[in-house]
């Protein structure tokens, strides 16, 4: 039962849905037992938060979002992805570093690192701010896993986006001065298009073929 369960859930959510139902509202109780999931039973080093939450559910947001994420390609030039249309979208934040980078193209650290600091350095993470970013993209990449897994035992597909096009006008849309690592949308796909047509019903991204991973045995 539950090897056909996780089937299910990898067929529903494997790949990135572009077109969605808008017809009703996300179930807030479904937004919470997908967020619990991916905060609270999720894994984290030395038990420190590396990352904030911001859930989406207001059209304007989305659609605002949705226009700063202009870097899929296709014929006719770069689009935006339509994924981030999608009825629930959760957006990670970097706890310790800003939007933007400075003149040196190095990004500026929120008031919360220089409030952690001393917490950091006594949990042994003395590896500098690279060492620090490390371990912010494996705890957001755990925690969006941890999303989509929740997201398809609901019965929703999703679609992650990692192309942000203006990190300064998504810092405005978000009301808040931290660096996005990764959105995701959640919801049920509009049964009427392929999922990997754009939510207008005209436009076509694509599909690839997933390279093989090599699995080393020792």
């Amino acid at each position: 039962m539950l090897e056909q369960k996780l089937k299910k859930i990898v067929k529903l959510t494997a790949h990135t849905q572009r077109n969605w139902d808008l017809s009703v509202p996300f179930p807030q109780p479904h937004t919470e037992k997908i967020v619990d999931f991916a905060t609270s039973a999720c894994p984290s080093k030395n038990g420190i938060n590396f990352f904030d939450i911001a859930i989406i559910t207001d059209l304007s947001i989305r659609t605002a979002l949705y226009n700063c994420t202009k870097g899929y390609n296709t014929d006719y030039g770069k689009i935006p992805n339509s994924q981030i249309l999608a009825p629930l979208v959760l957006v990670w934040l970097n706890k310790y570093r800003k939007a933007e980078t400075n003149l040196d193209g190095e990004a500026e650290m929120t008031d919360a690192y220089w409030d952690d600091e001393s917490l950091l350095k006594e949990k042994e993470m003395t590896d500098g701010i690279f060492h620090l970013q490390e371990l912010t993209a494996m705890h957001v990449g755990l925690s969006g896993g941890y999303a989509n897994i929740m997201a398809g035992s609901l019965g929703y597909k999703t679609g992650f986006c990692k192309c942000f096009s203006d990190r300064k006008q998504m810092k405005h849309i978000l009301g808040v001065d931290q660096k996005v690592e990764l959105m995701l949308g959640i919801g049920e796909a509009n049964e009427t298009l392929d999922h990997y047509i754009h939510q207008d019903g005209n436009t076509e991204y694509g599909t690839t073929i997933r390279e093989p991973i090599k699995v080393i045995k020792l």
